[in-house]
């Protein structure tokens, strides 16, 4: 008998299990702010996205830049170049970026 009702249960707690996948995302998604920046915006670039931490020293700094968004190229993500319009090479997503106040 207990074998014969297994497969419903199982079935019952990935029902479950989605709900409350479900009710955790759109919580989490409630709190989150998107970061969106124009054409000729500054921003400074987090070194970490292009460095890992062991290969920087413990006292090294976390952001750099300024960078000037040169193109949006989709949702959260930008072509950036320096100052002096020389391009860096790959695209950046917004979470990697914050913008910078003079």
């Amino acid at each position: 008998m207990n074998l014969d009702m297994l497969e419903e249960i199982k079935n019952n707690s990935k029902v479950a299990l989605e709900a409350r996948n479900q009710i955790v995302a759109k919580y989490y998604n409630s709190c989150v702010r998107n970061k969106q920046f124009q054409t000729c915006d500054l921003v400074l670039r987090n070194i970490e996205a292009r460095k890992p931490p062991k290969e920087r020293g413990k006292m090294a700094p976390t952001w750099e830049g300024p960078y000037k968004i040169q193109k949006v190229v989709g949702f959260g993500a930008y072509k950036l170049a320096e100052l002096d319009e020389k391009e860096v090479p790959r695209t950046w997503n917004a979470r990697n970026m914050r913008k910078f106040y003079i």
